[in-house]
């Protein structure tokens, strides 16, 4: 199943970082806000 999906363009860069947060955030389990960090609580914790 996708969960999530980016595409770009060439000449855009792209966020390694960003990629990993929201891959750790999906594993999660929970609703993560845009801000959310490693470690952060969630909402529904």
């Amino acid at each position: 199943m996708v969960r999530y999906a980016l595409a770009s363009d060439g000449s855009v860069g792209r966020s390694a970082s960003e990629t990993l947060r929201v891959l750790q955030a999906l594993q999660t389990g929970e609703l993560c806000p845009a801000n959310w960090k490693v470690g952060e609580k969630t909402p529904g914790k």
